[in-house]
């Protein structure tokens, strides 16, 4: 009997550490999930801050910041110029009064009716 019972206690023992080891990367799997959640928050909050900061002082923007303002001001440029050209790919126009997307043709707004050009 005592060769059963070591068995039984090898196993016991065997079972438990792989359950220890199972709960552990659980755990460990959890909380990575957490951090990664974290920062991405705080990603999300550096470029709603970031962003803030541009729209305030894009006007007045220091020496140090001045360089960086131009370029994001060249972007945001350069994304209006890409829209517009996908619109006329697609042969869309936008109302001057609310910026609604509307076909090409069409003498008023389907949003706001305000005459097209």
């Amino acid at each position: 009997m005592a060769i059963l019972d070591d068995i039984k206690e090898t196993l016991t023992k065997t079972t438990k550490s792989a359950m220890d080891k199972g709960k552990k990367l659980t755990d460990t799997t959890k909380l990575k999930s957490q951090k990664s959640s974290a920062k991405k928050e705080l990603t999300e909050l550096y470029v709603e801050l970031g962003k803030s900061y541009y729209e305030k002082y894009k006007d007045s923007a220091s020496e140090e910041d001045a360089e960086t303002f131009g370029k994001i001001a060249a972007a945001e440029e350069k994304i209006a110029d890409l829209e517009a050209q996908i619109r006329a790919i697609k042969g869309i126009v936008l109302c001057p009064a609310c910026g609604e997307e509307n076909a090409a043709g069409k003498k008023f707004c389907g949003s706001c009716g305000a005459p097209l050009e």
